[in-house]
Order: structure tokens, then C-alpha cells, then sequence
């Protein structure tokens, strides 16, 4: 993972160890952005295109 994520661990306010529902969707998205780019890397270097 990369630095720039932000831990979890008391982000919620009056609940510690929860994240709210805006902060959680970015952390998926970022974590659906990363899965992408390194699934693009692996099918350039299967492929041999870069």
C-alpha cells in the first residue's frame, strides 16, 4: 500500500476504530484505483508493450 493512506484507526469520532462512510468510500476507491494500475502493469509486461 502506498504512504499517503490514512490509518484507520481513530477516524470516527465518538466511535474509535470506525471510519465515516465518505472517508471509507475513498480508501475503497483508492484501493480499486491501485488494484487497476497494477493490473495494467502485469498485462503490459505479459504482453511485452511498454
Amino acid at each position: 500500500r502506498t504512504m499517503r493512506e490514512a490509518p484507520a484507526v481513530g477516524a470516527g469520532g465518538d466511535r474509535p476504530g470506525t471510519l465515516s462512510s465518505g472517508e471509507e468510500q475513498r480508501l475503497l476507491l483508492r484501493r480499486l484505483h491501485d488494484d487497476c494500475a497494477m493490473a495494467r502493469r502485469a498485462v503490459r509486461a505479459a504482453v511485452g508493450t511498454r
